[in-house]
């Protein structure tokens, strides 16, 4: 660990922080309670958008050529570790890396660098089994966990000329212990410095040990049990790189189009003013090639001279949803009428020496980027002004002209850039900072008396912090939000080192949770805190009100949620930042009803994602894309299948639902080939019911009491229906025959052999009654309405399901006609997040060690019921692809009151409900082109009479008047169905 004075944040002392929130969390609640209860207020905070382009149906390569290079820096020269040994500490009993004892290890040796030297290069190749981290002159440069992986680390930037005194801090979890690595520095002039691991570095137990001794050698690099490692010679990790360009144009363009990737994130300025805020998408769209964004900079081009500045930050290891390249670098093309400006070796560029790394703790295993560090005392100036002095910057190398390994061809990317917001004070802006006139401020001194610094956000938000200070060099100031340890892992914090005097940073990479926590050190003056919000670029257009201020409520905090949850992916927004499939087909529902057509290509993508990312052997799984394929003994948790959420992905809720609300038949066809091959490998036994497939990871929910032949055979089932539709629409009718022969045989044994009498229990499960399974049997009709008593006794007593799950049961009540018993249950299972002041809904039914899978609070699967408002209380739903038609068939329980409406591909649907004693009246708006079959409630309330423009149509059970654009189909089951043409109706029932 570095030895300068820290303020990074203990976890019991993060803990201690965050218990001493309550009185501003209060404020929060009440904040986020008027906002979801008050219309005027519900909606979030628009923000300002980016041109984007059309996105394209299903992710393909761009067919115009690449006139650009990738350009980077010169990857290191090669190293190996053919000289270097495997070293541990010397202790008693060891005469073999099997013998070493597990446990926390120090190594330190010393490089003495010539007085006046120059480091032109300097990389460490270093790795242990099982963990490592490396420490230049007191500062954290890099580290490691795969110890069959060796890679390089740039330490030039902490080499200085004289004693250098290099760290490594390894730690071994299990059995076998060691540690290989090498170090070579090339100075300007001079020979080059080499040195590797064996017995002239010291070892001890503890950092500050006394008795520092001799490294015993293991043995060379091919030993048992580690046999070669490799080492891996790309860009070293988590680096930031600045470019820049200038060129002249002859007039202002009308159009500039810009084609620009990197490998992973950059953030561009033209002429000094910022028009790209995190651009570029996590890799890949699929298993090789690289997205590429799409950008018009005409509006901030001019006459003359101009300048382009990015920052690219590249983070250089796998994670969920995303693949490293394993190469820092940039492409860039720009045509603006008559000019062309490409990238190559005319652009200039340097590593920017403020950015760096944290101590620990560090992001979880599964982030594919880590923490941000900046170092003002070695920042570079305002180097993005487009008057900024480059000259003695050097050049790029080039690397090859697209495509070229190892990014491979370029697809464009599906979807909007993010809508970025201005710089934003927090909500308790004035208990913080206080009036400048007055002396001292409310909350906050205007000197810091080094206590935590908390700072208000209006809701749950994704968000980059901001600080204006003025401060002594050398002081780090520590942000991070509430949220930092949510889902139980750490997630994201940022590092800031003071230079001396006025200085302002705000921290690129967002954030999300409910407030900031800073930790500024005693003494220094803080003149400003704010925040920047950066989320996925739709309106939200849908709207829930009704006399139920729980259910409003609800729906507002699910919408809250599934904002979080939208951003690369469709993902949950706290421990993994990853596109999980199950979750998405409950999030994608939310989305169609309650956002703007740009959210659909959200959903397009994740599709293209989860089938472009096909295994060979047909396996779909998540989370896609995907850096890691396989489980491991070296972690815990990597992507794979888990076959019943494929199932549901690929079924009536997930692809099909979709087209159903979209009518996007080119994503159909691209994605069926996928679906097809992964129905391959499901077979059935001799009973006539799908053989069991555990997948990668046997999971169908989390909780207990899971019988899982009755959901494995219900998800099959569902899905051979979605295949059977996706066949017929995409011409593939040959393979539908073998679909309706499992689902007939599926059909023909699931009530014979899982069903009582009296509820679903599959032989041998000796567990309480899963509710789980009674609900996909009713949503997928392998349920007969005669079950349909006992079912719902079933789902009156027993709780077992995840908020995963719940939206699937809560569905079948509403699709048994008890919209009673289904807004009840949602009440009982939903009400201790609705009461909670926080402003999204969980993974669980609690936060943290009361909740499932790490606690999350931040799940966009717990918003299932924002869909079911739409479409069962207020009763919209598509009925052909596209709503050319569809129903309202409004369920509302005990309300009395519903007013929703929602951009539908179709145009804007507006439904408003008003039940009185005897009366019922519904108002709707339906879109062009679309016809509407509307179904009025008469039995409940014994209405008998239905006017419609104020004409009377029905009365006693006959047609009475006709009005033009009305059809009155009839009455059934209680209701009387009347289709309607395009416009504005309005129906009275008495």
């Amino acid at each position: 660990m570095s030895e300068r004075k820290s303020l990074v944040f203990t976890r019991r002392e993060f803990i201690k922080a965050s218990v001493a929130a309550p009185v501003s969390l209060s404020i929060l609640g009440e904040a986020a309670s008027h906002a979801a209860s008050s219309p005027e207020h519900a909606n979030i905070i628009e923000m300002r958008a980016r041109p984007t382009a059309k996105p394209i149906a299903a992710l393909t390569p761009t067919d115009r050529p690449w006139h650009a290079q990738w350009i980077g820096p010169l990857t290191p020269k090669t190293i190996d570790l053919h000289d270097a040994a495997w070293i541990w500490t010397d202790e008693a009993g060891i005469v073999a890396p099997q013998n070493a004892k597990p446990g926390k290890r120090f190594f330190r040796r010393q490089i003495d660098l010539p007085d006046h030297s120059t480091v032109t290069s300097a990389v460490a190749v270093f790795t242990a089994d099982n963990h490592f981290k490396l420490i230049v002159n007191g500062t954290e440069i890099g580290r490691g966990d795969d110890w069959r992986q060796a890679v390089p680390i740039d330490i030039a930037g902490a080499l200085y000329p004289g004693s250098n005194a290099i760290v490594v801090h390894a730690e071994n979890d299990t059995d076998a212990a060691g540690l290989i690595g090498k170090i070579r520095i090339e100075c300007k002039g001079q020979t080059p410095v080499e040195v590797v691991t064996d017995a002239l570095w010291d070892g001890a137990e503890t950092m500050g040990a006394a008795g520092w001794k001799a490294a015993r050698v293991l043995g060379s690099n091919g030993i048992a049990p580690w046999s070669s490692i490799a080492v891996n010679n790309g860009s070293p990790p988590n680096t930031w790189t600045c470019y820049r360009k200038r060129f002249t144009l002859d007039e202002k363009p009308k159009t500039a189009i810009a084609r620009i990737a990197v490998d992973s994130k950059y953030w561009l300025w033209v002429n000094g003013k910022l028009a790209v805020y995190e651009g570029e998408l996590k890799r890949t769209a699929n298993p090789r090639d690289t997205y590429f964004d799409r950008v018009d900079l005409a509006p901030y081009l001019q006459e003359g001279s101009n300048s382009i500045a990015l920052l690219a930050w590249y983070w250089g290891k796998d994670g969920f949803s995303h693949q490293s390249s394993g190469e820092a670098a940039l492409v860039f093309e720009l045509e603006a009428e008559r000019t062309r400006i490409i990238s190559d070796a005319t652009w200039k560029m340097l590593r920017h020496p403020a950015y760096g790394s944290t101590g620990d703790p560090h992001p979880n295993a599964r982030m594919p980027d880590d923490n941000i560090h900046f170092d003002a005392r070695q920042d570079i100036g305002d180097w993005t002004a487009a008057n900024f002095n480059d000259s003695t910057w050097p050049a790029p190398a080039e690397l090859g002209q697209p495509p070229a390994a190892p990014w491979n061809r370029l697809i464009e990317r599906p979807i909007p850039q993010w809508r970025t917001g201005e710089l934003t004070s927090y909500e308790n802006a004035a208990e913080l900072l206080g009036n400048r006139a007055d002396a001292p401020s409310l909350g906050m001194p205007r000197i810091s008396d080094g206590k935590p610094i908390i700072a208000l956000l209006p809701r749950n938000l994704s968000i980059s912090p901001y600080l204006k200070i003025k401060a002594a060099a050398g002081l780090t100031i520590d942000m991070r939000t509430d949220n930092y340890n949510g889902g139980s892992e750490y997630n994201y914090r940022s590092e800031y080192v003071t230079k001396d005097g006025v200085q302002e940073f705000e921290s690129l990479a967002y954030l999300n949770g409910h407030w900031m926590i800073y930790s500024i050190p005693e003494g220094v003056e803080v003149l400003d805190l704010r925040y920047r919000e950066t989320r996925y670029d739709t309106d939200f257009t849908g709207s829930f009100q009704s006399d139920d201020a729980f259910l409003d409520l609800l729906w507002i905090k699910a919408r809250n949620t599934m904002n979080l949850n939208m951003r690369d992916a469709i993902q949950d927004a706290d421990r993994e930042r990853a596109q999980w499939w199950g979750d998405e087909v409950i999030v994608l529902g939310q989305i169609l009803y309650s956002c703007d057509a740009r959210a659909h290509a959200l959903i397009r993508k994740g599709i293209c994602n989860l089938v472009d990312w096909q295994k060979p052997d047909g396996v779909l799984f998540a989370p896609v894309p995907g850096g890691w394929w396989d489980f491991t003994p070296t972690r815990v948790v990597r992507a794979n299948e888990l076959p019943m959420q494929m199932l549901a992905s690929i079924g009536v809720y997930g692809f099909w639902y979709y087209y159903l609300y979209t009518g996007d038949k080119a994503t159909i066809a691209h994605a069926y080939p996928a679906v097809k091959r992964y129905l391959d490998l499901y077979k059935l036994g001799t009973d006539g019911l799908v053989k069991h497939r555990g997948g990668g990871w046997d999971w169908a929910d989390w909780g207990e009491n899971i019988d899982v032949p009755v959901l494995d055979n219900a998800w099959l089932y569902q899905a051979l229906e979605s295949a059977i539709y996706m066949a017929r629409l995409t011409g593939h009718n040959g393979d539908v025959r073998r679909y309706q022969d499992m689902r007939t045989s599926i059909a023909g044994n699931y009530n014979r052999l899982l069903w009582t009498g009296t509820e679903y229990r599959s032989p041998g499960y000796k567990g309480e009654t899963d509710e789980r399974g009674h609900a996909l049997a009713v949503l997928f009709g392998l349920a007969k309405p005669e079950q349909w008593p006992a079912i719902k006794a079933v789902l009156a007593r027993e709780f077992h399901g995840s908020p995963y799950m719940e939206k699937y049961v809560l569905e079948s009540l509403f699709r048994m006609n008890d919209a009673d018993a289904a807004i009840a249950r949602m009440k009982l299972r939903y009400r201790k997040m609705v009461e909670s002041k926080y402003t999204t809904l969980w993974e669980g039914w609690g936060i943290g060690a009361e909740g499932f899978g790490g606690g999350s609070y931040n799940h966009g699967w717990a918003g299932g019921p924002l869909t079911l408002m739409m479409r069962y209380i207020a009763g919209v739903s598509p009925t052909s692809p596209g709503f050319t038609t569809y129903d309202v068939i409004p369920q509302l329980g005990a309300l009395n009151h519903v007013n929703a409406s929602f951009d539908s591909v179709a145009g804007r649907i507006e439904v408003g409900i008003v039940r009185d004693a005897g009366k019922f009246h519904l108002k709707l708006t339906s879109p062009k082109k679309t016809t509407a079959t509307v179904s009025i409630p008469m039995d409940e309330q014994g209405l008998k009479r239905i006017q419609v423009q104020g004409k009377t149509m029905w009365r006693n059970g006959r047609a009475a008047e006709r009005v033009k654009g009305v059809t009155v189909i009839g009455e059934s089951e209680g209701r009387l169905r009347l289709q309607v043409a395009p416009g504005t109706w309005e129906f009275e029932a008495a």
